[in-house]
Formats: structure tokens, C-alpha cells, sequence
């Protein structure tokens, strides 16, 4: 059937409104029943429509979900690399004290090795004299 335009539809209210215009009635079956057929089928793309855009909410609602657990495994990962950054400043400074007290201790070695060497020798030059001068006493 002929389909009326917005502003022929626009005319017609106005005449009605203003008594100059009846509108005539003729029902005819057939265009009923196309319009029940398209108005049915319009409301099946609206609820494939609906049904589109509740996935497309669910779909939104787990990239949310997602987004906030990377997030916080990003958070996470900031605050381990901060942590083993701390951690590897205070082993350098450990490594750093180590190495002096190693040199130290070596340094001491090295010291207490000489005193003990210069005391044998003194002990053994004590010991010479000691058995020199009996030899001297008991030889006379």
C-alpha cells in the first residue's frame, strides 16, 4: 500500500483537529496482516537487539574485571621490583663491609703471623743464649 508522508499525516490532524477533514477508514486485510508480520518481525530484531547489547554489557563487565586484576598484578609487580631494588642496595652495602672486614682480617693475619714468627725467634734466641751461657758456665 501507498504509505502517507509526515507531512501529509501532519495536514491531516490539523484538518481533523479543525473539523475540515475526516479521515476514511477502509481496513483491508492483507495490509493488516503485512503490518503484523513487520511489526512482529521488528520486535524479534529488538530482542536479538536486547540480547546483543546484554552480552556486549556482560562482555564490558569482564574486560572491568580483568582490567582491575591486572591492575592490581601491575601494582604488585611495581611494589616486588621496588622491594628487590632495596634489597639489592642493601646486599651491595653488605658486600661492600664484607670485603672491608675480609681485607682487615687478612691485614691482622699477616700481623699476628709476624709477631708469632719474631717471638720464636726470640724464644730461640733466648733459648741459644741460655744454652751458650751454660756451656760457658759449666765449660770454665
Amino acid at each position: 500500500g501507498r504509505r502517507t508522508t509526515k507531512s501529509e499525516l501532519d495536514e491531516i490532524v490539523e484538518k481533523s483537529m479543525q473539523g475540515e477533514y475526516t479521515i476514511p477508514i477502509m481496513i483491508n486485510p492483507e495490509e493488516i496482516r503485512q503490518q503484523a508480520i513487520f511489526i512482529e518481525e521488528r520486535y524479534h530484531d529488538i530482542q536479538k537487539l536486547q540480547s546483543s547489547i546484554v552480552e556486549l554489557l556482560a562482555m564490558f563487565v569482564d574486560l572491568r574485571e580483568l582490567i582491575s586484576t591486572q591492575g592490581e598484578m601491575i601494582d604488585n609487580i611495581q611494589q616486588y621490583v621496588s622491594n628487590a631494588a632495596d634489597h639489592t642496595e642493601i646486599a651491595v652495602k653488605n658486600l661492600t663491609e664484607t670485603t672491608k672486614i675480609q681485607e682487615s682480617t687478612s691485614n691482622k693475619k699477616i700481623i699476628v703471623c709476624i709477631i708469632v714468627i719474631v717471638v720464636i725467634i726470640i724464644l730461640i734466641l733466648i733459648f741459644i743464649a741460655y744454652h751458650t751461657t751454660q756451656k760457658i758456665i759449666l765449660g770454665r
